[in-house]
């Protein structure tokens, strides 16, 4: 372990060879410059952060000796660059506009210059001890052997807990449905997160959710909250599944035609804008009262009309006509129960009809629905995207485990929200299994 060591700025040597140069520079004021050419706005905002609050004091910079005694930085080189800019930015003269240059010169008489005397550093034997360790720091991968950015709601999550600002509306969203024990965390982590939070972004939406936003704080404005978690987890199964993608709902209008195509009966409150004014456009064709009662009592099921199943087993057969008829409202416990036996008998069928020799019925659920899965994809039946969504099954996700409490858990009562959740992100995975030439 190589010890830190305490080197002036003074004798550190901006890298002629750093990756962010487009080429080999040679010169410490021509490097700064080409860093400038490049980063300005970075650079600056750098500067801006270090006057404010000084020098991170969990960096190091990587250096090497020089043949002159003094030190190559191989990592750290725009953070060095900042310092060495502020301590002198007559180093720019002539080489940006005067305004960046006034602006530059003002932060440096704001800044401590005793700050600049000394930093810590890492001192390697040559460029190819340190190459694993930049690489590691500044590309992204390695399967979190390296640094690794947070998520949007990990972000979000940070400046709620460190700076009493808000969670983003997504991220309240799914703490409430966590709380609830609606989901768990594996299921949590495969949730578009930008995608919902366009969604809850559109005030028109949010409030067909029955959500509304109190300087920040997402809470219940109408309706039960049983009624606004089946409509979210009937939506993130949507997003889940990728039934509808942050593409889908780029525009305002998208994101409305969106909520507005739900099961009547999951909205919480008609479409009205947060001015009061109608959130359709008139010019907009409207879904006639025919078809709105068709999708109702399309979603009061758990298998919807357009689910195209062809079984060639009689008592799947039977299965499968009974949870089309079962009410979710009156009967989520038979219905999920009954999902359960479907899911599990489908999956024994195809593995016999396709000779799969690494899974029998012996096999646990997880890994039947990996080994079916694999083989239809192999076979073409299912797209890369519904493969994902499927794999987040066989891998822990919340409908098989939630499917497996349902059985062994008898303080466990499914919703009908969630239960279409559920189907929604398996239905590709069952037409798939039964496709029309079983029929």
């Amino acid at each position: 372990m190589l010890d830190p060591i305490p080197i002036s700025v003074a004798n550190l040597l901006l890298d002629g060879r750093n990756p962010r140069l487009s080429a080999r520079t040679r010169g410490q004021r021509r490097i700064i410059r080409a860093l400038v050419d490049t980063q300005w706005h970075k650079l600056l905002a750098l500067a801006k952060d270090i006057v404010e609050y000084g020098r991170d004091p969990s960096d190091l910079f990587l250096v090497m000796r020089s043949k002159r005694g003094r030190y190559v930085v191989l990592d750290g080189n725009r953070r060095i660059a900042a310092l060495k800019l502020l301590e002198n930015p007559s180093i720019l003269d002539g080489s940006i506009r005067d305004t960046q240059l006034r602006t530059l010169k003002k932060l440096s008489e704001e800044y401590d210059h005793n700050l600049n005397d000394e930093v810590l550093c890492v001192q390697v034997r040559d460029r190819a001890e340190a190459d694993h360790w930049i690489e590691l720091k500044h590309t992204a991968g390695h399967k979190g052997a390296g640094p690794e950015r947070w998520s949007t709601e990990e972000g979000g999550r940070f400046s709620a807990t460190r700076r009493g600002v808000p969670a983003s509306s997504q991220t309240q969203a799914l703490d409430f449905l966590a709380e609830r024990g609606d989901i768990d965390q594996e299921f949590r982590s495969s949730v578009p997160t930008t995608t919902l939070g366009r969604l809850l972004g559109t005030p028109v939406v949010r409030e067909m959710f029955g959500l509304g936003l109190d300087q920040g704080t997402l809470r219940i404005a109408s309706g039960h909250e049983d009624d606004v978690a089946d409509l979210l987890l009937y939506v993130i199964g949507d997003l889940s599944a990728r039934r509808i993608t942050v593409r889908g709902l780029d525009s305002r209008q998208d994101r409305i035609d969106y909520a507005e195509s739900l099961p009547e009966e999951l909205l919480v409150r008609r479409p009205v804008g947060s001015e009061g004014t109608p959130a359709t456009s008139a010019d907009r064709q409207h879904p006639t009262r025919e078809t709105r009662r068709r999708k109702t009592s399309e979603r009061l099921r758990l298998i919807p009309n357009d689910a195209d199943l062809h079984i060639s087993d009689s008592r799947l057969q039977n299965i499968e006509q009974e949870l089309r008829k079962l009410s979710l409202s009156q009967y989520p416990n038979a219905a999920g129960v009954l999902l359960r036996v479907f899911l599990e008998l489908s999956a024994n069928d195809y593995i016999k009809r396709s000779n799969l020799n690494d899974v029998d019925e012996r096999s646990n659920l997880n890994v039947k629905l990996k080994k079916v899965t694999e083989s239809l994809a192999d076979d073409g039946k299912l797209t890369n995207q519904e493969v994902q969504a499927i794999e987040a099954n066989a891998s822990g996700h919340r409908s098989i485990f939630r499917m497996h409490q349902l059985i062994h858990n008898q303080h466990l009562f499914p919703s009908p929200g969630e239960l279409r959740a559920e189907w929604s992100s398996l239905q590709s995975w069952f037409e798939a299994v039964w496709p029309e030439e079983n029929s």
